[in-house]
C-alpha cells in the first residue's frame, strides 16, 4: 500500500497529513487531480484502511510494482516511523528505492541517510545481512523492525530468558503491533512506543554497547542457610544472594561468577544490608559469624573474603559452600531458613561484558559509566 504519490506533480507523503488536509486532498482528487504513485509511476487514488491509516491505492490494471501486498500492520509500523522521522527534524519519504534496494522509510538529514525495515514476514539472518551490506555500500545505515528476528539471534540471559543478540553490524530490534495498532519494540522485555524509539535512535541516544553498567538502586534476595562448621561440628547460618540485576538501560543480567564470590556477594552494600538485618527482631534468630577477609587455604598468603563459624570464627571451605550452594539453589525457596528481599544502593556500578543496544534518554550509556 503505498504512502507516497505526486497529486498534480506535487508530491505527498499520505501519513504526514493532518485530517484537514487528508479531506482537502480528497475534494482536490474529485475534482480530476492527477494521483501518480511514486513506487511505479501508475495512477492511484486515495484510501483509508479498516484501522483508520490514509495511504494510496492503485487503480485497477495500473499497478507495476512487482511485490506483494502488504498487511495493515505493516502499513502502520512505517506510519508511526515516518511521523517519528519528521518530528526528529528528518525528511521521512516510503518507499524509497536506489538500484540495490528499497526501503519502507528512508530518513534524511543533510548527508545521513537511514532506512528503516520492518519485516512483518519471516526472513532469515543471510538475506538480511546481504540485504543491510546493500545499504552499507551506499552509505546508508540501516535498521530492523522484525516481527519474528531470525532464530540463530537469540542467546540465554539465565534470569531474562530468551532474548535477542545484539550486533553493532546489524539494529535489529523484534516488533510488537497489538490489536487496536499500536506499535512498540520489545527492548528487553519491557515495550517501548516504536514512535519513541526511532526518534531516540535518530537523535543519538541509543548506542551499541559492549558493556552493561547496574543502575544504582538494585532490588536483591537473600537467602539464608545452615551450614556444619568443619572445625568445632556447630552450625552457622552462611547467605548468598539471587537477583537481577538491572541496568541503567533496563537490561536484565546475572552478575559475572557465581552467587558466592567476592564479586557481589561480598560487596560492603550487601554485607552492610545483612549486618543490619542481623541487629533486627526478625534477623536475631540467625547465628551467622564474622565475614572478613581470611588468609587463602591455597597456602599462598593471600587473602579473600570468607564467611566464618559463628562459635569457633574457623574458616567456611569455599569449596565445600559452593557444594552446600549446589543443593540450596535447588530447593531455597521452600526450605531456606530466612529470605530478604530489599533495596541496595550500590556505591560503584557492576559492569561487565555484554553488547547490547543502550537506550539512554538521559545520555547515561552503561559504556560510559
Amino acid at each position: 500500500m503505498p504512502l507516497r504519490a505526486f497529486v498534480d506533480g506535487k508530491e505527498v507523503s499520505a501519513p504526514l497529513l493532518n485530517e484537514a488536509q487528508w479531506e482537502a486532498l480528497k475534494n482536490t482528487s474529485a475534482n480530476g487531480a492527477e494521483i501518480i504513485l511514486t513506487c511505479c509511476g501508475g495512477h492511484g487514488y486515495l484510501r483509508r484502511s479498516q484501522q483508520g491509516l490514509k495511504h494510496f491505492v492503485h487503480k485497477r490494471g495500473e499497478s507495476k510494482c512487482d511485490w506483494k501486498p502488504e498487511t495493515w500492520q505493516h502499513l502502520k509500523a512505517k506510519t508511526d516511523i515516518i511521523v517519528a522521522c519528521a518530528d526528529a527534524g528528518y525528511q521521512a519519504q516510503a518507499e524509497v528505492a536506489a538500484m540495490e534496494w528499497r526501503a519502507d522509510v528512508l530518513a534524511t538529514h543533510g548527508k545521513v541517510r537511514v532506512a528503516f525495515e520492518v519485516q512483518w514476514s519471516p526472513q532469515n539472518l543471510s538475506e538480511t545481512i546481504e540485504r543491510q551490506r546493500r545499504y552499507e555500500r551506499d552509505h546508508v545505515r540501516g535498521c530492523w523492525f522484525f516481527r519474528k528476528p531470525p532464530r540463530n539471534l537469540t542467546r540465554d540471559l539465565a534470569i531474562a530468558g530468551p532474548e535477542l543478540d545484539a550486533r553493532q553490524d546489524l539494529p535489529l530490534f523484534p516488533l510488537l503491533v497489538d490489536d487496536d495498532g499500536t506499535t512498540s519494540i520489545d527492548l528487553y522485555s519491557r515495550n517501548v512506543p516504536l514512535n519513541e524509539f526511532v526518534a531516540a535512535l535518530l537523535k543519538r541516544q541509543v548506542r551499541f554497547c559492549k558493556d552493561a553498567a547496574t543502575r544504582p538502586e538494585q532490588h536483591v534476595r537473600v537467602i539464608f542457610f545452615e551450614m556444619k562448621c568443619a572445625g568445632c561440628g556447630e552450625y552457622s547460618h552462611l547467605y548468598f544472594v539471587t537477583t537481577a540485576l538491572q541496568s541503567c538501560c533496563g537490561l536484565t543480567f546475572r552478575p559475572s561468577g557465581d552467587l558466592y564470590s567476592d564479586d557481589f556477594t561480598f560487596r560492603p552494600e550487601i554485607v552492610s544490608t545483612v549486618q543490619r538485618h542481623l541487629q533486627m527482631k526478625k534477623g536475631k534468630h540467625l547465628h551467622m559469624g564474622d565475614i572478613k577477609p581470611r588468609t587463602s587455604q591455597l597456602g599462598h598468603g593471600e587473602f579473600t573474603m570468607s564467611f566464618g563459624c559463628h562459635d569457633c570464627d574457623a574458616i567456611f571451605d569455599p569449596f565445600a559452600v559452593r557444594m552446600e550452594l549446589s543443593y540450596w539453589r535447588r530447593v531455597w525457596e521452600d526450605d531456606a531458613t530466612d529470605k530478604l528481599d530489599t533495596v541496595i544502593c550500590l556505591d560503584t556500578p557492576i559492569v561487565q561484558p555484554l553488547d547490547h543496544w543502550c537506550y539512554a534518554p538521559d545520555g547515561a550509556f552503561c559504556c560510559e559509566r
